[in-house]
């Protein structure tokens, strides 16, 4: 089976500040990929927007705004199959792709001495 190579890399700092954002990046063009299609443990998702602004969507990069739930390991997650290159024969789509991220809700602080 072909598969479109896909990777996802925190835009922004996480814990920065109430949500940070995740770039997803596909190899090539993909239709029909939505915010419904990424799973989140441990966090909220919002704002599924492509890289360039164009709305239509079948793009190479995306981002969504993760908003953490709790303290420990907030997880998006990505199925294998979730978005497609648009009109190819035979079709190819999107390997699994997975990114975490451990929040600590208690800062460490150490002390000299």
């Amino acid at each position: 089976m072909n598969v479109i190579g896909v990777t996802m890399t925190a835009e922004t700092t996480p814990g920065s500040g109430s949500y940070f954002r995740l770039r997803i990046t596909f190899a090539e063009d993909v239709g029909g990929f939505a915010r419904s299609d990424l799973q989140a443990t441990n966090a909220t998702l919002k704002n599924l927007v492509s890289a360039t602004g164009n709305p239509t969507g079948d793009l190479r990069g995306w981002f969504v705004d993760v908003t953490p739930a709790a303290s420990g390991d907030v997880v998006v997650t990505l199925p294998a199959g979730s978005a497609c290159a648009p009109v190819i024969t035979p079709r190819r789509c999107n390997r699994r792709a997975q990114y975490r991220w451990e929040r600590n809700s208690t800062p460490v602080i150490t002390r000299p001495g």
